[in-house]
C-alpha cells in the first residue's frame, strides 16, 4: 500500500470515528432534550390541574350556603305527607345533602327556592336535634338557576317528574300554570310541549277539575288518595252517580284505607231500588175460574183496579160510576 492510501486511511478512520462521535453526542443531546421536554410539558400540566382543582375548590365553596340564607316563595312548595317528610328525614340524617337544592338569586339578598323546601326544614330541624348537623345547615350545596319571572314554573317543573308528585299536585301546577298562559297557549297539545308528558297523561291530569268539590276538599289534605286514572273513572261516573256516593267512596280511602281500585267499585255501585210501596199492600184478586179477572189494590184515599183488557175496565167503570153516584146522592 502507498504511504498515500495509508495516510488517507487513517485519516478516513480518524475522519469516521469523529463522525460517530458527532452521531453520539448529537443523539444524546436530542433524547435528553426530548425528555427535558416532555419533563417541562407534565410540570405544566400539574400546575393546570392544580390550578383547575383550587378553582374548583372555590366554587364548591361558593355553592354552599347557610339555611338562613335560603327563602320560600309562596305556590313553590309541594306537599309532601308525613310519613314521606320522616322518610326524607332519615334518609339525610344518614347520608346527609346529596342533591343540591336549586335556587334562584335574591334582589334582598340570598336566594329563593325552586326545588328543595323540604330538604332544608330537615336539615334545620336536625340542627335544632343534634349539634353535630349543625355543620350540614351551614353548608348547604345548591345549584343557581337565572332568576326571572319564570320561577314558579322552574319551581314546577323540577318537581314534575318526581316520582312521588302525586297527580293532584300535578293537575295544580298544570292548573297555576294555565294562569299566566295566554288562552291560546292553554290547550293539550301547548301543555304537552311545555311539560315535556304525553297529550293522553296531560288529559287525564287536567280531569281533576272535574271531580266533584268535596273530593278536592279531601285531596288538599290527602293529595295521594286519588291518582289520574281514579279521577277520569270518578268524572265519567258523574252522569250517572250523585256525588254524594262519589265523595263518600273517596272518604272510605282516607278513612278505612281501601284501595283505588276498591273505591272505584263502591263508587259505581247503584243503591238497590227499594220495593214499590204497592209491594207492602194487600192486594185483593178475582177469578174468573182459573184466570185472574181483576186485581184491587187499597191505596191512602185510593182504590187501584187493573183488568186484563180495557173493555173489561170500561163495562166495571161505568158500574162503579152508578154505584158512586148513587152513595154521594144519599149523602148530599
Amino acid at each position: 500500500m502507498s504511504k498515500f492510501a495509508d495516510k488517507f486511511g487513517k485519516l478516513s478512520e480518524g475522519m469516521q470515528l469523529r463522525v460517530e462521535s458527532e452521531r453520539g453526542t448529537r443523539s444524546s443531546k436530542t433524547v435528553s432534550g426530548q425528555l427535558g421536554a416532555v419533563v417541562t410539558e407534565r410540570d405544566a400540566a400539574l400546575d393546570r390541574a392544580d390550578a383547575a382543582e383550587a378553582k374548583l375548590t372555590a366554587l364548591q365553596n361558593a355553592m354552599r350556603v347557610s339555611v338562613d340564607d335560603l327563602h320560600e316563595v309562596k305556590g313553590r312548595r309541594r306537599l309532601l305527607a308525613r310519613d314521606e317528610y320522616e322518610e326524607l328525614k332519615d334518609n339525610i340524617r344518614q347520608y346527609g345533602i346529596i342533591s343540591p337544592l336549586t335556587v334562584e338569586s335574591r334582589a334582598e339578598g340570598g336566594y329563593n327556592i325552586i326545588s328543595g323546601h323540604h330538604r332544608k326544614d330537615v336539615l334545620r330541624e336536625l340542627a335544632e336535634e343534634n349539634p353535630k348537623f349543625a355543620e350540614w345547615s351551614e353548608s348547604v350545596p345548591i345549584h343557581i338557576t337565572e332568576a326571572d319571572e319564570r320561577g314558579d314554573e322552574k319551581a314546577f317543573y323540577a318537581n314534575l317528574f318526581h316520582p312521588s308528585l302525586p297527580d293532584y299536585e300535578k293537575w295544580l301546577g298544570l292548573k297555576k300554570l294555565t294562569t299566566s298562559l295566554p288562552a291560546s297557549e292553554v290547550t293539550l297539545e301547548q301543555l304537552s310541549r311545555r311539560t315535556g308528558v304525553s297529550i293522553a297523561q296531560v288529559s287525564r291530569i287536567m280531569q281533576f277539575g272535574e271531580l266533584p268539590s268535596g273530593i278536592l276538599k279531601l285531596l288538599g289534605s290527602y293529595p295521594k288518595a286519588v291518582g289520574s286514572n281514579l279521577a277520569g273513572k270518578l268524572v265519567r261516573l258523574k252522569k250517572s252517580v250523585q256525588e254524594e256516593n262519589l265523595v263518600a267512596a273517596v272518604q272510605q280511602i282516607v278513612e278505612a284505607g281501601i284501595s283505588q281500585d276498591s273505591a272505584y267499585k263502591v263508587a259505581a255501585k247503584r243503591p238497590q231500588s227499594s220495593k214499590s210501596p204497592l209491594a207492602s199492600l194487600n192486594r185483593i184478586q178475582f177469578k174468573n175460574g182459573k184466570e185472574i179477572y181483576c186485581t184491587l189494590t187499597p191505596l191512602p184515599k185510593q182504590i187501584r183496579l187493573e183488568f186484563k183488557s180495557d173493555d173489561e175496565r170500561i163495562l166495571i167503570q161505568q158500574k162503579i160510576e152508578a154505584v158512586i153516584s148513587e152513595i154521594a146522592t144519599k149523602k148530599v
